[in-house]
């Protein structure tokens, strides 16, 4: 999550928000809380060039659309604990009979959310790509996103950018509710569900076993791998290589445990201190400080997966279907393809991806490992 600092420590709307919500402005621990930031900057000019501005911006639209909607759901429909069983650490299927969980009152909930933000967003950024969410952020038009991690490091060319030296970062928010599949009804609980996303971070290089120069292909991905080389092309943004190695991390990102130098980021990279502080930060809690991850999609079909979540949440959000038909056509689509490949055998698939049986990822645990 990234927001503009001006924006939330201006004395006006620190008392504005206060007297319309009843409580500080801040980064959002929920999603609630983020709906109501959203909701109170939509339609202010929040870059003083006289026009109406936006609250919230994110991809709403593409194929990546299913990974970024989860990052929402992850909060409302998975329940933390120290095993992958059939009821913890699981998101998109029942992983004792493959049945999508799609219609669960928690899918519904986060795809309600999802259009309440999309009305704090323009209108056409339904068919956006990336890159107009990325503009409008930099150009100061929105206060708050939810977006990739390109978006700090593009946020520094002044060329491009006026929130250079304002930016805010967070991992995403939670939610004081989780609906629980073992019991079928909603969970209150006495603190954030916060579950970390790791979709897309498993970018990495793959040699075709048809290469005729496996090892220059090797050595290549070797290089590229070099704190070296690795760490520009981290700061450059459009790269798709974002912050990962524990040399990514300065103690002030990492509770100690990063062995970066952010002083070093400063002058090679040309960032603001306090801006890549802020994004490195929220990178290292996403990683090591949330109750659990939402588990990457690894099952063949899965891009097939991801188109219907696009083709049908886009026509939820141009209101040519309710939510309940919306999940509706996604749990048919997810179970045709389920059954195309054999339900026995992604039963047995989905068991090996998320590790179903075993103990559950453990960002301590990690942690721990980093200090040997």
């Amino acid at each position: 999550m990234y927001a503009r600092k001006d924006l939330f420590t201006d004395p006006e709307h620190q008392k504005n928000f206060k007297a319309q919500y009843g409580y500080d402005l801040q980064m959002p621990e929920t999603w609630e809380q983020a709906l109501d930031i959203a909701r109170y900057f939509n339609g202010k000019d929040l870059n003083g060039d006289g026009e109406p501005d936006y609250g919230f911006i994110t991809l709403f639209s593409g194929v990546e659309l299913g990974m970024w909607f989860l990052s929402i759901a992850g909060a409302y429909v998975e329940q933390p604990g120290p095993t992958v069983d059939r009821y913890h650490n699981v998101v998109l299927f029942d992983p004792e009979t493959m049945e999508p969980r799609v219609k669960s009152p928690g899918f519904k909930r986060a795809l309600e959310m999802f259009k309440e933000l999309y009305k704090c967003a323009p209108k056409a950024s339904i068919s956006w790509g990336l890159t107009e969410q990325w503009d409008l952020f930099m150009r100061g038009r929105v206060a708050l996103t939810m977006n990739c991690g390109d978006l700090a490091t593009l946020s520094q060319d002044p060329n491009r950018s006026i929130v250079r030296g304002k930016l805010l970062c967070a991992p995403v928010p939670g939610s004081y509710e989780v609906w629980d599949y073992e019991t079928n009804q909603w969970k209150k609980l006495d603190r954030v569900n916060r579950i970390g996303n790791i979709h897309g971070a498993s970018w990495h290089g793959v040699i075709s076993k048809f290469s005729k120069n496996k090892d220059v292909v090797y050595h290549l991905f070797a290089y590229l791998a070099t704190k070296e080389i690795k760490q520009p092309i981290t700061l450059m943004g459009w790269t798709g290589i974002d912050p990962g190695m524990i040399y990514d991390f300065p103690p002030e990102a990492s509770s100690g445990y990063g062995t970066g130098d952010l002083g070093e980021f400063v002058e090679k990279g040309g960032v603001d201190r306090e801006d890549i502080l802020q994004s490195l930060s929220a990178y290292w809690k996403n990683y090591y400080e949330m109750d659990a991850w939402i588990p990457y999609n690894r099952l063949p079909g899965a891009s097939e997966m991801l188109n219907s979540f696009e083709i049908h949440i886009g026509e939820y959000l141009a209101d040519l279907k309710t939510a309940d038909e919306t999940l509706e056509a996604i749990y048919n689509d997810l179970n045709r393809i389920v059954d195309s490949r054999g339900r026995e055998e992604m039963k047995q698939w989905y068991h090996e991806a998320i590790g179903y049986g075993g103990p559950a990822p453990n960002p301590k645990a990690e942690l721990e490992k980093l200090k040997q």
